[in-house]
């Protein structure tokens, strides 16, 4: 069996923006090391621009989004969600372009695991609990 393409296996960031969707490319490694390497060692003389921050997340749609002179915010909040799918995974990226990483926006309701039903759980029947220090009384 030959193994197939990655790009055909994993499906792309892909998010909407005023009824466009912007497919975001994958961070490369380059990418990411530059964008490591502006963290690790900040240089107070020449920081990190937004624009460059945008190229290193986003790619190829950032001048899409450029172009279609998509607000600010938007492209920022683009870019966080393109860097939380690189290092933390897509449920994460999501989490992301739902509340645009505020702790205190409301986050979409997990999806509901499989679970056995309470009743079905166990049959066996707890012992009654007691501290063990009175016994208990014969008349």
């Amino acid at each position: 069996m030959a193994f197939r393409d990655i790009e055909e296996i994993i499906e792309p960031l892909t998010l909407p923006i005023r009824g466009k969707e912007y497919v975001i490319p994958p961070m490369g490694v380059l990418s990411i090391a530059r964008y490591e390497e502006a963290l690790a060692n900040p240089d107070p003389e020449h920081p990190m621009t937004n624009r460059e921050l945008y190229e290193i997340a986003l790619g190829e749609a950032y001048e899409q989004m450029r172009a279609d002179n998509v607000s600010p915010a938007h492209i920022l909040r683009a870019a966080y969600t393109s860097l939380a799918d690189t290092q933390r995974g897509r449920a994460v990226a999501e989490v992301m372009w739902e509340t645009g990483g505020n702790p205190k926006a409301e986050t979409p309701a997990p999806e509901p695991e499989e679970t056995t039903p309470p009743a079905a759980a166990s049959t066996t029947k707890r012992r009654a609990s007691g501290s063990g220090t009175r016994t208990s009384r014969k008349s």
